[in-house]
């Protein structure tokens, strides 16, 4: 009652909606101040909960956007000289590992799936194609290491062949 006399007094036609905007505008701010400074935020109830969810749809948009971007121009056969490769692939190393951080490991089992649907074919494509052996097997190596960690042996052991000396 005191909100909607205070916003009918200064001329607030709905109050109600006043309020939430205010309120999703600071959970927007928050979001944005956590991810800058890179801090986790715990899941709750209320505004924190609702901050977190903005911090994890936030940190799985920008991965996914990456990874769709990265299996769309392997897919189109749209070949990058091997240092640039090398750039895109660190850049989705760095949102997979930064999405694990702040949203701990059901994050990053999630975006796992995504990550490999990406870095994967890439890896097949310069070790098989390119016969940029060095990177492939570096991609795998990671990709297998990545599995283990989140606890997907069926990955793990698809790149674990691929790892395999006779490739």
């Amino acid at each position: 009652d005191e909100v909607r006399a205070r916003g009918a007094a200064l001329g607030v036609d709905d109050p109600d909606a006043a309020v939430v905007s205010v309120a999703a505008g600071a959970e927007s701010d928050l979001a944005d101040v956590a991810l800058a400074a890179g801090l986790a935020v715990p899941d709750g109830a209320g505004m924190l909960g609702r901050v977190h969810r903005r911090v994890r749809e936030r940190l799985l948009g920008d991965l996914e956007a990456a990874c769709r971007a990265l299996s769309e121009r392997v897919a189109a056969h749209r070949d990058l000289p091997a240092v640039l490769e090398w750039t895109e692939i660190l850049a989705v190393r760095a949102l997979a590992e930064r999405a694990g951080a702040l949203g701990g490991m059901s994050v990053r089992r999630l975006v796992f799936a995504d990550v490999h649907g990406a870095i994967c074919p890439l890896a097949c494509r310069l070790w098989n194609e390119r016969r940029e052996h060095a990177l492939g097997a570096t991609l795998f190596r990671w990709l297998f290491e990545e599995a283990v960690a989140v606890g997907d042996m069926r990955l793990a052991e698809h790149e674990r062949r691929n790892l395999q000396p006779s490739r």
